[in-house]
């Protein structure tokens, strides 16, 4: 009769369940694909650039039709981008 597995866990000539099957040292999750998470960053990052050109191209025009001084058009910019980066960040 041959006695039972263990218990506590796999035997170390068996791979653990929880680790790579190239790399048995290291967990699978820290061998992870970068490249969809790079992306998002990428376009996260160049969605707040072309956002900004947009505002900035579009908040003369909008001063203009509300009568504004400069000065009350720079603080609507800064209030709206102090805004965005908010809830980015959150």
């Amino acid at each position: 009769m041959t006695p039972d597995p263990s218990p506590t866990g796999p035997s170390p000539t068996d791979p653990s369940p929880r680790t790579h099957p190239s790399s048995p040292d290291l967990p699978s999750v820290v061998r992870t694909r970068p490249g969809p998470i790079l992306v998002a960053a990428v376009l996260a990052s160049s969605m707040g650039y072309i956002d900004f050109t947009v505002t900035a191209l579009a908040l003369p025009a909008n001063r203009e039709s509300l009568g504004a001084s400069q000065a009350q058009a720079d603080r609507v910019g800064a209030a709206y981008l102090l805004a965005l980066s908010a809830l980015i960040l959150s």
